[in-house]
């Protein structure tokens, strides 16, 4: 029964990349990469759109299809 009120309060976007999120006068303005642009009364839920760290390793690993380091059971795959 609550996660019937979660989603009639909550509006999610999957796969959006995040540009920003600025407090206005009247809430919270988030806009995305795509110049799309959200308006919220309250600070936004599960905005995370933007880029993980593991771009911060990539080039120390291989890397997975979708970006991700790939790793052994060990996590000792890497690039010397």
């Amino acid at each position: 029964m609550r996660r019937y009120e979660f989603l009639d309060k909550v509006e999610l976007h999957p796969n959006t990349s995040i540009e920003s999120i600025t407090e206005t006068e009247t809430g919270f303005e988030v806009v995305t990469t795509d110049g799309e642009s959200f308006q919220t009364s309250v600070p936004p839920l599960l905005a995370h759109g933007f880029e993980g760290s593991q771009k911060l390793v990539s080039d120390l690993f291989e890397m997975r299809d979708d970006g991700f380091p790939l790793l052994s059971v060990t996590n000792e795959r890497f690039l010397l």
